[in-house]
């Protein structure tokens, strides 16, 4: 639920609001999930997201930093979702 209310003000442009859920969502999934996921790595993409436009350059990066480095991970560096993450985190600059 927290990601879902996350992605609502995320996309109603109340982007301190929805970082405030998505970092509830890593908190829980970092200290109940054994290994990264597709969630993990979408919560990533969001809270760079929340940052980029909120022109916080330095949070917006490390997390699509994140995002991207647990996406090769996950689905290798020639994914198509790693290339997505990849144009995010290049937005992030």
């Amino acid at each position: 639920i927290h990601s879902n209310l996350g992605a609502a003000y995320l996309g109603s442009g109340k982007l301190e609001k929805g970082i405030e859920y998505f970092q509830k969502v890593l908190k829980f999934r970092e200290t109940n999930q054994k290994k990264p996921d597709q969630f993990t790595i979408g919560t990533h993409t969001n809270l760079a997201a929340c940052y980029r436009d909120l022109m916080q350059a330095e949070p917006a990066i490390s997390h699509a930093d994140k995002a991207y480095q647990l996406a090769k991970t996950l689905y290798g560096e020639n994914h198509e979702n790693t290339f997505n993450i990849a144009i995010e985190l290049g937005n992030a600059y």
